[in-house]
């Protein structure tokens, strides 16, 4: 069996001396029980159980907190070592109980025994947290014994009071309260960081261990590998994401003790998170805990944010209805049910901000009761949160309206000063809050008395009203030669610690900030001694600071130290500061002594580099006025490089470097080596990869641009930068021809570049070499054809290539081959049909293409490629005729003008003899209704007797109503008599008598021929009668009238006919 909880409990009162010992053990797999024991101090403990059977760890965990829990209820108490005994004050004393000390023992006493000595009752939770507050050892044993009395609020209370204290006595009390699942989360929080504070080593670090795991694995992984300052990108990146809970943070937070760089990541985070839910839950607790622990970063953080930021929603006032417009929200909201839910929608109210302001000002002014280092590392902390954004200036506000007099006849109107940052309470307050002139109303500062003036106007203009002599910041310190009036909160606490003004030098972003540290510091008696001390690297973080004053305050102690000696060091600091004074000064140095500074290559080197463009004019004007040695210059550029791939600048500091180093060290590039050049075009940066081609160019001055690797060169053809492209055209140019001649390849690419420069210098290299070789222009030619035929990769692409081609490379044409030519023709770009029909029209043998080929280009789009077809078959007529049945394939062209060229073709020059009966009649069973005509014009006009029956058997087949019209004209002549040419017209008669409301004509037609057939034939009449049983039952009233007709006319004639109607006699009624 292993012990897995155990808690030790005690009971006194009075004579009665009782102790209770409660075990969670492990018995088996997932098998646990609940013992306990229990009896007088010192005898022998009975024991009993609570599981009959072993249950499972869940349960058991239940059992044995209720079990604790009945038992602390009835007044047992944890044991925080196995000799609890009875704290016992001394009998209280007017001289103890005057003391804070000796009162905040006696209520804790007073507590325990249920009494109270003292004329006022405070509750314990209250006093509980005062022992938090004073960190009071001493009360450590009786809040032992009170943390299971009482309320939620008392628990929570007394265990922050603990964790505060950081006793090792109260190490059990944590272990039990943190794994007691029904305690509150809050308190269980609490108990959490006790025990982080109290627990042993190796207790400790398995506790480290398991909060570790609870971190999203990315975290995970930057602890196991002792990465913790990359948690930082991960922590901003996941606050970003939508998510309902971000319980990540409080975990990180509880880690920041073993880990200080995370209140850093977090107090970063703080600064970009919202204050509203989901965040704000976890604000809070981050918050409490910074409360516990005195983390002056968070709290100074937080204080900021909860001053600056909005808050969410206004409260609900007892007399107002439940629910509340919530703008962020677009929506009204039941404010006292949404609070209590566990997703909240809401946070962050006017209440809960005006809170934790009023608890932020407490705090402060608690610190000012403490030492001086508690008040200055907390005030600090709130300073540097503010930012220059949140400066101000003072300004003069009226309410607008202005009272009557009537004894005066005028409007008297009120004005009130608002000094700087007139909406920023604790930042005043630290700045100004011995200032007596100052009060804090309305939810900001107001700077004297009220101002009246007296006006005809009932509206005054408050932006009217200015402030007489109003000064910056900056003005008010460079003006500054006396000691200054202190009206800071503590100054004496201020003063005790005087490095921190240098910090809020470097580290501060308010205006405000910056003047309150320099003119204390300035006058503060240990002043030199201080700025002595302040090395190189404090002094480029104060000039290169984007604030004045720290730059000021640089720039004097620069200016100090020059009356040993210049240091180049500390200039460079001032020319690369963003302050335009500074830069100016170093400026000024420099012309004074330019030869000092031209011995120093590093100098020269940095101001190749500046961000501002007055340093890079001046640079330019002082390297064209002073000559610097060749050997000086090698030494620039390898430092520029190095600079370069080891730096980030901004765009135009690396393009003016890049140019001073062309201008002037033109030859020091030129010598340098292959390997720096190719760092250069390795680098992620593209302005570097530029000045590598630059440099390469520069090169190709003094070696063979064959020399130069080919595929660099080809690199940088293919270049996004225009610069590089044509550093490598000019590089490319310089090839010996021979050598160009080998890259057809890329100079076919090149003259289809979408850059114009590339494309024109490719274009010229390409028509040099073409009278040089042959192979050359052919592979060029075929290139080029086959670009045509391919989408344009700029515009007018195509029309410069077919130029290229129809000026410079035409005697290259005529070696195209049938097949690419007809490519071309057929192909979706226009320039690339005109060149391939030029070259069909010039190069093209006519007598190796088909007649199927000639005629698909009399379908083509162009009006002057169909012409040529129509002009081939007037050119070749002998062929043809013999090809006729190909040929009229013609007919079917989808052009309206093609069709009509070939139908006076044919008239033409096609006779008698040309055409034959299938010939005429695949014409004339065209779907187009122009060619049909065309066909039955021709059927007529050679028309042969002995071919009758042919063409009625042939066309009768054809569907359209014209065509059979056409064919009824040859019924009489060629069917009359014929029973068994009947049959065969079948589908015919069929096809035309069931036309609906169409072709009356031909119906006419060949009901009346059928008539007389059947009139005169038996035979015939009964196979027309099996015809006309299927006509009647078509739809037309009209023919199904004249069926009926004929069939009673034949059952009249012949009477065994079997027709399918029955005919009545017609009775009329008298």
């Amino acid at each position: 069996m292993k012990l897995i909880q155990q808690v030790k409990l005690f009971f006194q009162e009075g004579t009665s001396d009782k102790v209770y010992e409660i075990d969670l053990c492990e018995v088996g797999t997932d098998q646990y029980v609940v013992n306990f024991r229990y009896g007088k101090r010192g005898s022998n403990l009975k024991d009993g159980t609570k599981t009959t059977t072993s249950v499972n760890l869940t349960k058991a965990q239940a059992v044995f907190n209720s079990l604790q829990k009945e038992k602390t209820d009835k007044g047992y108490q944890i044991a925080t070592d196995d000799s609890q005994t009875t704290v016992v004050l001394p009998k209280p004393t007017k001289a103890l109980t005057n003391t804070l000390e000796g009162s905040i023992l006696q209520r804790l006493q007073d507590a325990i025994d249920g009494k109270n000595s003292f004329k006022t009752v405070w509750k314990i939770s209250r006093v509980a947290w005062r022992v938090g507050i004073m960190k009071f050892q001493e009360a450590v044993p009786y809040l032992l014994k009170l943390v299971d009395k009482g309320d939620k609020m008392q628990k929570y209370c007394v265990l922050w009071a603990l964790a505060r204290c950081a006793d090792s006595k109260a190490l059990s009390t944590f272990q039990t309260n943190y794994a007691n699942n029904s305690n509150d989360d809050n308190a269980r929080k609490i108990a959490l960081e006790g025990l982080l504070n109290v627990s042993p080593a190796p207790e400790k670090q398995k506790l480290v261990n398991t909060l570790i795991e609870k971190l999203p694995q990315a975290m995970q992984d930057c602890f196991a590998s002792n990465r913790v300052a990359d948690i930082e990108p991960i922590v901003l990146s996941r606050i970003t994401e939508k998510q309902t809970e971000y319980t990540f943070l409080e975990t990180l937070y509880l880690l920041a003790n073993e880990h200080p760089i995370i209140s850093k990541i977090l107090a970063k985070a703080l600064q970009v998170m919202p204050i509203r839910p989901p965040h704000f839950k976890h604000i809070r607790s981050i918050y409490k805990l910074a409360e516990l622990r005195d983390d002056v970063l968070i709290l100074g953080t937080l204080s900021y944010l909860f001053e600056s930021k909005p808050y969410m929603y206004q409260g609900v006032k007892k007399s107002w209805r439940s629910s509340k417009y919530v703008s962020e929200l677009g929506t009204y909201i039941k404010v006292k049910d949404e609070i209590k839910s566990k997703n909240s929608k809401i946070a962050f109210s006017d209440s809960t901000k005006a809170y934790l302001q009023r608890r932020d000002l407490k705090r402060l002014k608690d610190a000012g009761n403490q030492t001086a280092q508690e008040y200055v590392k907390l005030a600090a902390a709130i300073l540097l949160s503010y930012t220059k954004e949140d400066y101000t200036e003072a300004y003069m506000e009226s309410q607008g309206y202005g009272s009557w007099d009537y004894k005066a006849k005028k409007y008297t109107h009120t004005f009130i000063e608002r000094p700087e940052c007139a909406n920023k309470l604790l930042l005043n307050l630290i700045l100004n809050g011995n200032n007596k002139s100052m009060r804090f109303t309305e939810n900001k500062w107001v700077k004297g008395e009220r101002i009246s003036e007296t006006s005809s106007s009932w509206y005054y203009n408050g932006s009217a009203k200015k402030i007489e002599n109003v000064k910056t910041p900056i003005q008010r310190v460079k003006e500054l030669n006396s000691t200054p009036e202190r009206v800071d909160l503590y100054p004496e606490k201020w003063d005790e610690f005087p490095q921190v003004y240098i910090q809020l030098l470097m580290q501060g972003k308010n205006d405000l900030v910056h003047e309150f540290a320099y003119k204390n510091l300035k006058f503060h008696p240990k002043s030199k001694e201080l700025i002595s001390k302040i090395d190189k690297s404090m002094i480029k973080s104060l000039v290169t600071s984007n604030h004045s004053i720290p730059v000021f305050f640089g720039s004097e102690i620069i200016k100090e130290r020059m009356a040993s000696g210049i240091d180049n060091e500390l200039i460079m600091f001032m020319l690369n500061s963003p302050v335009y004074e500074a830069r100016e000064f170093a400026i000024t140095v420099i012309n004074l002594q330019p030869n000092h500074f031209l011995e120093d290559t590093s100098f020269i080197t940095s101001i190749l580099f500046s961000s501002y463009k007055e340093v890079r004019t001046w640079s330019e004007t002082f390297l064209n006025t002073h000559t610097l040695q060749a050997e000086k210059w090698q030494l620039i550029v390898g430092k520029s490089i190095a600079k370069m791939l080891g730096e980030t600048f901004d765009s135009k500091a690396l393009a003016y470097a890049h140019f001073a180093l062309k201008k002037y060290a033109d030859l020091a590039l030129e010598k340098l080596s292959w390997n720096v050049v190719l760092e250069l075009l390795d680098s992620p940066i593209s302005e570097n990869k530029v000045f590598a081609s630059d440099i390469l160019l520069l090169k190709s001055n003094s070696i063979k641009a064959e020399d130069i690797p080919f595929k660099i060169v080809s690199g940088f053809l293919g270049a996004e930068s225009e610069q590089m492209r044509n550093n490598g055209m000019a590089i490319f140019a310089k090839y010996s021809d021979q050598n160009l001649l080998k890259a057809h390849e890329m100079l076919g690419q090149m003259v289809l570049s979408p850059h114009a420069s590339l494309r024109e210098s490719a274009i010229g290299i390409v028509k040099k070499l073409i009278p040089q070789s042959t192979e050359f222009s052919k592979q060029i030619c075929t290139s080029l054809l086959m670009a045509l035929r391919r989408k344009e990769t700029y515009e007018n692409a195509h029309e410069s290539v077919a130029n290229l081609l129809l000026n410079d490379l035409e005697r290259y044409l005529k070696e195209v081959e049938l097949k690419d030519v007809l490519d071309l023709i057929y192909g979706n770009y226009r320039q690339g049909q005109l060149v391939g029909f030029h070259i069909l029209e010039k190069y093209i043998h006519t007598a190796d293409m088909t007649l199927r080929q000639v005629i698909a280009l009399a379908n083509h789009e162009l009006l002057v490629i169909r012409h040529w077809a129509i002009d081939f078959f007037e050119k070749n007529i002998s062929r043809i005729r013999y090809e006729r049945n190909e040929a009229i394939r013609l007919l079917d062209a989808k052009w309206d003008d093609t069709r009509l060229a070939a139908m006076n073709f044919f008239r033409n020059h096609f006779t008698k003899d040309d055409w034959d009966v299938d010939s005429l009649v695949s014409i004339a069973d065209a779907v187009r209704s122009d060619v049909e005509n065309f066909g039955k014009e021709l059927i007529m006009k050679f028309f042969e007797e002995e071919d009758g029956e042919q063409y009625l058997t042939m066309l009768s087949q054809h569907p359209s109503a014209s065509m059979q019209l056409f064919v009824t004209n040859y019924l009489e002549r060629f069917a009359s008599n014929n029973l068994e040419r009947l049959k065969t017209l079948e589908f015919f008669f069929r096809s035309a008598l069931m036309r609906v409301n169409r072709g009356r004509i031909a119906k006419d037609r060949i009901v009346d021929f059928l008539e007389k057939e059947a009139t005169n034939s038996e035979e015939t009449a009964f196979w027309l009668v099996a015809l006309l049983n299927d006509m009647v039952n078509t739809l037309a009233v009209q023919d199904k009238a004249s069926f009926i007709q004929l069939l009673q006319k034949l059952k009249h004639l012949h009477k065994n006919l079997k027709v399918a109607i029955t005919f009545e006699p017609l009775v009329i009624e008298q």
